[in-house]
């Protein structure tokens, strides 16, 4: 069925070099024997994303403009020929590959370890009011790096690990497969820092571009990939 949702649980730009990681395998999975491709997307803006507010686990609506940039990228995926599509659980996910799916009519299949990163007592706020709340903390988290974690939420290193046993997941389901992710831009962060070897620290050179799409691979054998960052057609806004 076409446009049906289904769920189940569980490098810079114009860069030459080659990056790569050894992710470990699933209870129970084996390496993958054929590689596979996947494309990672954000989600359209959000009225929070707007009002710079702190999603992670909550939710709020498309604006206007996350609509009309998701129906943009919707003919310009229809190249990649993809197999599946996946989405985070999160409502402003799926309202953006539904809008997609318009044009590349897949079965939408939400993968709960595609979610955000949650934020626990900071979701809701803007980084003025967590500084009001919690004077200092914000600040504090962000020089952990990967340690960072709001009160009651999840580390960025957790955010890390099921994201690669997410791609190694459907992977062993779906073998050498190309699939397009709709998720959320801290794991998509989480995945390619990891990769890049960064520290996620906020004096590191940004290296992701808004409304862009990255493509990892997995390799025989468990090596994750980048293969292109900041693929970003002209007619975006």
């Amino acid at each position: 069925m076409l446009n049906s949702t289904s769920i189940i649980g569980c490098r810079p730009k114009n860069c030459r070099r080659s990056f790569s990681r050894i992710i470990p395998p699933c209870r129970g999975d084996s390496s993958p024997m054929q590689s596979a491709d996947f494309f990672l997307l954000r989600h359209g803006e959000t009225e929070w994303n707007r009002e710079k507010r702190i999603q992670g686990c909550q939710d709020s609506p498309l604006t206007a403009t996350g609509s009309q940039t998701s129906a943009l990228w919707g003919p310009l995926l229809q190249r990649y020929s993809f197999d599946h599509l996946f989405s985070s659980p999160q409502g402003r996910a799926q309202a953006t590959a539904a809008i997609i799916n318009r044009s590349l009519g897949l079965e939408t299949i939400v993968h709960r370890a595609l979610r955000e990163q949650d934020w626990g007592l900071w979701e809701g706020l803007t980084r003025a009011e967590v500084e009001v709340h919690f004077p200092g903390e914000l600040q504090r988290q962000m020089d952990r790096g990967w340690d960072f974690q709001a009160p009651a939420g999840e580390s960025r290193r957790q955010v890390q690990l099921r994201a690669e046993q997410a791609i190694r997941h459907i992977s062993h389901q779906h073998p050498g497969g190309t699939f397009l992710l709709i998720c959320h831009q801290g794991l998509i962060k989480s995945l390619l820092y990891a990769i890049l070897g960064r520290d996620f620290l906020p004096t590191e050179e940004q290296v992701l571009e808004k409304n862009s799409l990255q493509k990892i691979s997995l390799r025989p054998g468990g090596s994750l990939q980048i293969e292109a960052l900041n693929i970003r057609p002209p007619s975006l806004p």
